[in-house]
This record gives structure tokens, C-alpha cells and sequence, in this order.
């Protein structure tokens, strides 16, 4: 992930060439989100960077960039305002070509922030996937639910199982970034962007 901010974080960005896979995970790492995120790279080529929802936390050895997701009000975010938070993060940061959700929140599976986050991304989301390869012409194809399909440029998944190479995680340096890195307000993440709005009530 990487955030632009200002000049410098301009040419950090830009520097990264070719395709770019995120991992997103919390403080225990997902092992097959993990191993599909290499896969990804493995196959592209790519870059891959990984954020921790987070102070602390695993990230890969085989990563080429760490964030941690780091302020007190991202605390206790559900998975809407994870959402919020993945998606600015991706826009200011880390603008990628593909990325692997292998957390989730009290309120959401994995699917469903890959839902959020290809919906405020303009990505396609692919859900529970459990194989990924490149087809011959270039394009990559996804084992989903024991079907085996296409997936367009730009995607984000959630994954299912499935045999994937094995990635090492561990405790590494990386940049910290808060609410303001990522320009969000206080009312957006947390607790307080968690909160469902009720529009009607029905007796």
C-alpha cells in the first residue's frame, strides 16, 4: 500500500512499476491469503505490499513494502469503516492492481470487505477463490467454488483454501500511517464510523 500525501510520497508511488498486489491482514496473518498474495506475484511479477490493520503485527518476508494501518480511532472499525480505511489507503497510498483480503472485522468476513473495498475502488470483487493461474492469453484464471473462470484487471479477492505456496511471515519495519495520512475524519472510522444509521423504524 502506499499513500500519497505529498511530493515525496508522489515519487514513492510512482516508482513502483509493472502490476501492484496488496495483502491486507490484522495482527495474525491469514496463511492462504498469504500464499495467494505470492501466488499473484509470483505469476505477475508485481510488487507486493502489505498493510496491517494496526501497530504491530506480521507482515511477509517476500513483501517489498510494510504499512501499518496505525491510529487509536481505527480502532473497533467495522467492517464498513475497514472499508473506508482499505479504500483510502489504496487511492492515497498504494494505488494497486490487485489486492488480497486476509482479515476481516466483528461484524464481516473477508468477503465482505473485498465487496467494500472493489465497490470504492472501482475493482472487481472475486470471492472465495481457492486457485489462481495465468491463462495463455495473459489474462489470469481463478479457481472460485470449484469453477474455474477469468478475471478481469483489477481485482480484489477473499480467499477459500486451496494449495498455495507458503509465505514467511514475519515482523518487519514499515510505515505508520494515521487517519490523517489517509485523509480521514474522525467520524468516518472507528466506533463512530461503525455506526448503522437507522432510516426508518417500523412498529
Amino acid at each position: 500500500m502506499i499513500i500519497i500525501k505529498d511530493e515525496t510520497d508522489t515519487k514513492e508511488a510512482e516508482s513502483y512499476e509493472g502490476v501492484r498486489i496488496l495483502l491486507l491482514t490484522n495482527g495474525n496473518m491469514n496463511g492462504d491469503a498469504a500464499g495467494a498474495a505470492l501466488r499473484l506475484r509470483n505469476i505477475t511479477g508485481g510488487k507486493m505490499a502489505v498493510a496491517i490493520l494496526g501497530h504491530s503485527g506480521e507482515s511477509l518476508r517476500e513483501a517489498d513494502a510494510t504499512y501499518y494501518l496505525d491510529d487509536p480511532v481505527f480502532a473497533d472499525s467495522d467492517c464498513r469503516a475497514s472499508g473506508r480505511i482499505s479504500v483510502a489507503l489504496i487511492k492515497k497510498v498504494f494505488p494497486c492492481d490487485y489486492v488480497v483480503c486476509g482479515t476481516s472485522s466483528a461484524e464481516g468476513s473477508p468477503s465482505s470487505l473485498a465487496a467494500r473495498i472493489a465497490l470504492g475502488c472501482d475493482m472487481e470483487p472475486v470471492f472465495n477463490i481457492s486457485g489462481i493461474d495465468r491463462s495463455d492469453d495473459g489474462s489470469l484464471r481463478i479457481i472460485q467454488n470449484g469453477t474455474e473462470s477469468k478475471v478481469s484487471w483489477k481485482a480484489v479477492f477473499s480467499v477459500s483454501g486451496g494449495r498455495w505456496p507458503e509465505a514467511v511471515a514475519e515482523i518487519r519495519e514499515g510505515r505508520h500511517l494515521n487517519r490523517i495520512d489517509l485523509g480521514l475524519g474522525v467520524f468516518s472510522v472507528g466506533t463512530k464510523g461503525s455506526k448503522v444509521l437507522i432510516s426508518k423504524e417500523v412498529s
